[in-house]
């Protein structure tokens, strides 16, 4: 009896154990190699759900990340999303314990809290909470003794503030709780507020931009210093200042989510991509993104500005494959032709031909002499940059028909005269001050493979192809062999929650080489070739990216940036403290 009752409090004893390890919380350890900040990702950031202040920041929760605005600075900081460690960027609620000093929020994998002193992440999971899969936290509300948590379903749980497990609770009796999100106290009628030219406020709580847009405010919040902060659903974050009862727009993040092309010119990144529609709710608006003076450590400067093509009848399609800077101008390849914009008239241009043959997609555009260089499905056409006649069109002409006609041309990479690309039936070199040129095609190279991207840096070029990275060294004149040369393999990446649609094979993208490294941008994530160590690295969601699947990349000083589906992400690839 003795032993069966030694038996039974062992076993309780056991169950108490694995019990508690179900119940604690993980924190977001997948970024413990990484410091705070060495990733950082950038969405749209037009639809907030919730506001909260603190005493250095105001934080709004977006379809895509927590934002978060230095009050004392006046500019916006870098968000925190799933680079950050957050478990998703849907956030629902925000809320800041002044007590205490944590952030907390909800999204739609459960519950996040940011301790003050680390600034790292503890996800607790709907199973965790005990929060059914559909089931959402709407509302958070912060109390003396406790942080409470209200679903949709109106089921009421809560956490005490010395303790680490959220459990459910009846009711929310005598704890003097401060609601955020849904539940947060608002008043029936908003103070009026005079707004920028091109809107409208409704004290109701509706803003409308000069095109009809209507956003609802989401979120509405009173500092101690007499501001008011505003999420609305559409149009952003705004600041009102209770005294001269003027509100501002805050503009803040990407256009659209998809980034398909990446450029710096001397003053800021540009942004494009196609409209695939991947995120329903920022279908109202889409465009390319200008990020002046774009930097992820602060912003005091900075300044967003967007290009639609649908109230802009100079530009045919906003809709980029590739950008090229050059002479102060910005080319951009596009799914309607080429549209050109000059930074210092603040005009767009859109190329036109007689042959409509500038009227379809456009993949890459490269300028060189005078002439625009257009990769297209149909082969490489020259483009001159001024009408004879004085009328829109330009003349067209096609590069070697003999060779190039109907040959899709994917990617172009300029190295002085001499023009490399990736062509549908693998790489082709082309003399433009000659007018000749042919396919790169060797035993000890590729075999005629479909090369999608070529970059080019000090005397080698590094082509993607469908079979991986092949590699040609131009003095020498001789094709590289492994490591350089690589079939990139997926068989050991254990693909994170962000990638959902990822295939057994690898497809490369994009490429971007550098005297340092080679950056091959892929549907699973990056990989960096060390050209001093000869050795290749994966970069994946659970380094930081915001998605596997890599369009662009674009390189600042130690910041890399990549183009997803999902959004930008940027990188401190360079940082003496970390050996990658």
């Amino acid at each position: 009896m003795k032993r069966l009752f030694i038996f039974f409090i062992s076993a309780l004893g056991l169950l108490a154990i694995v019990l508690n390890l179900i119940a604690t919380p993980r924190r977001a350890d997948r970024n413990d190699r990484y410091r705070p900040g060495d990733w950082v990702s950038f969405g749209v950031a037009r639809y907030i759900s919730s506001v909260a202040v603190g005493p250095e920041y105001t934080y709004f929760g977006s379809s895509e990340g927590l934002l978060r605005y230095d009050i004392l600075r006046n500019r916006w900081e870098a968000p925190y999303t799933t680079s950050d460690g957050l478990a998703d960027n849907q956030i629902f609620a925000v809320a800041y314990d002044i007590g205490t000093g944590l952030l907390w929020c909800s999204t739609r994998a459960g519950v996040s809290s940011m301790h003050p002193a680390s600034y790292r992440w503890t996800n607790y999971s709907k199973g965790n909470i005990g929060i059914g899969q559909f089931d959402e936290i709407l509302s958070i509300g912060i109390g003396r003794q406790f942080v409470w948590f209200e679903t949709r379903a109106q089921r009421l749980f809560n956490v005490s503030k010395l303790g680490n497990v959220i459990v459910a609770a009846g009711d929310t009796v005598n704890d003097n709780i401060f609601w955020f999100g849904v539940r947060a106290r608002r008043p029936r009628l908003l103070p009026h507020f005079f707004v920028p030219a091109g809107y409208i406020f409704d004290p109701n709580g509706v803003f409308q931009d000069f095109r009809l847009r209507r956003a609802d405010v989401t979120g509405f919040v009173r500092d101690q210093w007499d501001s008011y902060w505003m999420g609305t659903w559409g149009l952003g974050a705004w600041r009102a200042n209770v005294h001269i009862e003027r509100a501002e727009i805050l503009a803040f993040g990407l256009a659209q989510r998809r980034v398909d092309a990446l450029a710096f010119d001397e003053h800021g990144l540009w942004i494009g991509g196609r409209n695939d529609k991947l995120n329903d709710s920022d279908a109202e608006i889409r465009g390319i993104t200008y990020w002046r003076n774009s930097s992820t450590n602060s912003f005091g400067a900075s300044e967003w500005k967007y290009h639609e093509a649908r109230y802009n009848l100079e530009m045919s399609s906003d809709e980029v494959n590739r950008f090229e800077i050059a002479g102060g101008k910005i080319y951009c390849a596009t799914e309607e032709g080429v549209n050109i914009y000059d930074p210092k008239k603040d005009r767009w241009r859109r190329l036109a031909s007689k042959s409509r043959i500038l009227s379809g997609r456009v993949n890459d555009v490269a300028v060189y002499d005078g002439f625009i260089w257009a990769a297209t499905d149909f082969g490489l056409y020259r483009v001159t940059t001024r009408s004879s006649t004085g009328k829109d069109t330009v003349g067209v002409t096609e590069v070697l028909p003999k060779q190039l006609l109907n040959v899709a041309i994917y990617d172009l990479e300029r190295k002085e005269n001499l023009l490399w690309m990736g062509t549908r039936f693998g790489g082709f070199v082309y003399d433009m001050a000659k007018d000749t040129g042919g396919f790169v095609s060797d035993v000890n190279g590729p075999h005629g493979e479909q090369t999608v991207t070529v970059s080019a840096s000090d005397s080698v070029v590094w082509f993607g192809t469908t079979y991986g990275v092949e590699v040609f060294d131009i003095e020498n004149k001789v094709w590289l062999g492994p490591p350089a040369r690589q079939q990139l393999s997926n068989a050991n990446l254990n693909r994170p929650p962000c990638q959902k649609f990822a295939s057994t094979n690898i497809t490369i993208n994009y490429m971007l080489a550098q005297p340092e490294a080679v950056w091959v941008g892929t549907d699973a994530g990056v990989f960096k070739y060390n050209r001093a160590r000869k050795d290749w690295r994966q970069f994946t969601c659970e380094d930081g990216l915001i998605d596997n699947r890599v369009n662009a990349i674009a390189v600042q000083d130690d910041w890399i940036w990549f183009g997803t589906p999902s959004g930008l992400t940027a990188f401190r690839w360079n940082d003496p403290h970390r050996i990658d």
